[in-house]
C-alpha cells in the first residue's frame, strides 16, 4: 500500500488569461508536513483551495489517499462528480483558512463539529458532563483513555480508528519517552511525536524505575528475529530529560526493551 496520502500530477488552473498554477507537481507521504511558501498571489491559497475541489482544475490530475478529488476517470478522460459525492470526498479532508470562515447559521462549538471528535483523557479529566456538551452540540464523541497519565499515554499509542490514532501495536516504530510530572519535557517532545519518523509520547512516572505498565507494552512491541536480523524490524527511542528526569538504570531498561531479540531457535 503506497504511503502517498496526496499527489498533485502537472495541475494547471487558470483565472481568465492569467495562469496561476503552471504545472504543478507534488507529492505528499504519510506523516510528512509540507509548507508552501511564496508571495502574495502566487498560488498558494488556490492550490490548496483545489485540492479539496473547491477550485476546479484545468489540466492534470489530483488524489488524496488514491483517489481522485471532484473526477472519475472512465478511460483517458475525466468526469466531473456530482456535489453530493464530491461533498462526501471533502468530508475525509480538512481545511483551514487564513480567514477562518465559519458558517453564519452555527454557532464556534458547531462548527467545530464538523470534523470527527476525540477526548484524550479519564473523566477525573474531561468530565463526561462537557462530552455529552459536545455531542449534543454535533455529533458523537470518542475517548481514548487509561486510569493515569502512563496507561492514557499507552491507550493512545495502542488506538486506531480510521485514519486517526497512532495504531503502534507491533514492532518497528520510533518512540518519545518523558516524565509524566515535567510538561515542558513532553512540549519539548511533540515536536519529535509528530514529525512522521518517531511515534507516540510515552510517559513515565518514576526517575529511577519504570512503571509496570510500560514496561509491559515495550515488551508487547519488542522486535525480534527467527534466523536474519537484518530483515528485522526496528524500535528506535527517544528519552527526554536529564539524568534527574530518567536515570541511566531506567534508560538501560528502555534500550533492553528496545533492542532487538532472537526468537526460538539456537543462539
Amino acid at each position: 500500500m503506497s504511503d502517498v496520502v496526496m499527489r498533485a500530477t502537472d495541475v494547471h488552473k487558470r483565472f481568465g488569461r492569467l495562469e496561476v498554477l503552471k504545472g504543478i507537481s507534488l507529492e505528499v507521504r504519510k506523516g510528512e508536513t509540507v509548507c508552501i511558501i511564496g508571495p502574495s498571489g502566487s498560488g498558494k491559497t488556490t492550490f490548496i483551495r483545489c485540492i479539496n475541489h473547491l477550485e476546479k482544475i484545468d489540466a492534470g490530475r489530483l488524489s488524496v489517499d488514491g483517489e481522485l478529488v471532484g473526477y472519475r476517470q472512465q478511460g483517458d478522460k475525466l468526469y466531473e462528480l456530482r456535489e453530493r459525492e464530491v461533498a462526501r470526498r471533502r468530508a475525509d479532508i480538512g481545511m483551514v483558512f487564513q480567514h477562518f470562515n465559519l458558517f453564519p447559521h452555527m454557532s464556534a462549538l458547531e462548527n467545530c463539529m464538523e470534523a470527527p471528535v476525540y477526548v484524550l483523557g479519564p473523566s477525573s479529566a474531561i468530565s463526561s458532563r462537557v462530552v455529552r456538551e459536545i455531542e449534543q452540540a454535533g455529533g458523537p464523541v470518542r475517548r481514548v483513555s487509561g486510569e493515569d497519565p502512563v496507561a492514557n499515554a499507552i491507550a493512545l499509542a495502542r488506538y486506531a480508528d480510521g485514519e486517526f490514532g497512532w495504531n503502534v501495536n507491533d514492532p518497528g516504530h520510533g518512540f518519545v519517552v518523558a516524565r509524566s510530572d515535567e510538561p515542558l519535557d513532553a512540549a519539548a517532545a511533540a515536536a519529535l511525536s509528530a514529525s512522521g519518523t518517531w511515534g507516540p509520547l510515552l510517559l513515565t512516572d518514576s526517575a529511577d524505575t519504570l512503571p509496570a505498565a510500560l514496561r509491559g507494552y515495550l515488551l508487547d512491541v519488542k522486535p525480534g528475529y527467527t534466523s536474519d536480523p537484518t530483515r528485522a524490524f526496528y524500535n528506535h527511542v527517544w528519552v527526554i530529560g536529564d539524568q534527574g528526569a530518567i536515570s541511566v538504570n531506567e534508560q538501560a531498561e528502555i534500550d533492553e526493551l528496545a533492542a532487538l531479540a532472537k526468537i526460538g531457535g539456537e543462539e
